[in-house]
């Protein structure tokens, strides 16, 4: 069974102690590049840069690390072509409540 590929982007204790807990963990490889999940602290890392991994990795999972509420958050980017005005109402809804989108 392949491993999953692991990139810990910045520095900080938060990320220091990720990856001494990932890297004798069964099933994960950390690597520095051709990752398949990013680990990143909010605290640490600026919108910009969290949108210049989506634009440098389209199909990699991002998992935001937040010391402050001891929680994280994965995040997968979802590009979506909005032709009209209308297409973004929909985009909206769907996010809300995935049933309120219409199909035309």
């Amino acid at each position: 069974m392949p491993k999953t590929r692991v990139l810990i982007y910045g520095d900080s204790i938060l990320l220091a102690g990720v990856q001494t807990l990932l890297q004798p963990t069964a099933g994960i490889e950390l690597v520095t590049s051709a990752p398949d999940v990013v680990v990143f602290d909010v605290a640490k890392t600026t919108p910009q840069e969290i949108t210049d991994l989506f634009d440098d990795l389209p199909s990699v999972r991002l998992i935001a690390l937040d010391g402050a509420t001891q929680s994280a958050r994965v995040i997968q980017e979802q590009t979506h072509a909005l032709l009209v005005a209308q297409d973004l109402a929909d985009l909206i809804l769907f996010t809300i409540q995935p049933r309120m989108l219409l199909v035309r």
